[in-house]
């Protein structure tokens, strides 16, 4: 019996060539191509989120995430911070539990007010301004992931890059 091959790491995911360099959290170092795979990439964590982190109906990120001022900011530093802590050749387990214990944590605590009023109009999939409509019936994650596409609302990708918050380009 051959021993078995040593393991390798994993192939670096796709942006982190630019940690170091310009955070790629921040939606303003980015270029339009940076942009389009951040915006894909945060398409896929939110699907996986909803389907095995999403403990309760208000903890589910609704597809029109993009729609809610503060969503489009807290969300690709959620998502690097799991990159960071799950994905990195240098990822520690003490990180992952941090990223679980505190910082998903937090998230979850505080996604109600990210969505603002109409939360629970969203994340029973129908995206409103204002959170006066009727809900929905309740729809589980992998409903809404395969949900009306329509509701993602337009490309904003172009705006995000951007909002610099005053520190200029």
């Amino acid at each position: 019996m051959t021993a078995p091959a040593p393991p390798q790491p994993d192939r670096p995911f796709i942006l982190s060539n630019l940690i170091g360099v310009r955070p790629p959290w921040a939606w303003r170092n980015l270029d339009a191509d940076e942009t389009d795979v951040l915006d894909e990439c945060l398409d896929e964590f939110v699907d996986h989120y909803n389907a095995t982190m999403a403990l309760r109906r208000d903890q589910i990120i609704p597809l029109c995430w993009r729609q809610h001022p503060y969503m489009p900011q807290v969300l690709p530093v959620l998502f690097w911070g799991w990159v960071t802590s799950h994905r990195e050749q240098d990822a520690h387990i003490v990180a992952a539990l941090e990223w679980h214990r505190t910082h998903l944590r937090s998230f979850h605590e505080r996604l109600t007010d990210y969505l603002g009023t109409s939360a629970a109009t969203c994340q029973a999939g129908k995206h409103s301004d204002t959170g006066n409509h009727e809900l929905r019936q309740a729809l589980t994650a992998q409903e809404l992931n395969r949900g009306d596409l329509s509701v993602r609302g337009p490309n904003i990708t172009g705006n995000l890059r951007t909002i610099d918050f005053g520190a200029g380009s």
